[in-house]
């Protein structure tokens, strides 16, 4: 499996990778989950604790 940044040069070589049949990953994803997933990467990986650093930085976190 090939771990890809979700940037457009990423999500582009995702795509001409799946269609060879390589398995592709993309990392470090906030607002182009849905781009990566058109993409059609074989893993999506978000990073669960930075969204969470997101909310932390404008003050709207939950309590833990």
């Amino acid at each position: 499996m090939i771990k890809l940044a979700a940037t457009w040069e990423g999500i582009e070589a995702c795509r001409q990778l799946e269609r060879q049949g390589i398995a592709a990953t993309h990392t470090i994803i906030f607002g182009r989950a849905s781009y990566t997933a058109h993409a059609s990467a074989t893993l999506i990986s978000p990073f669960v604790g930075r969204i969470y650093d997101w909310y932390v930085a404008r003050d709207e976190a939950p309590e833990r």
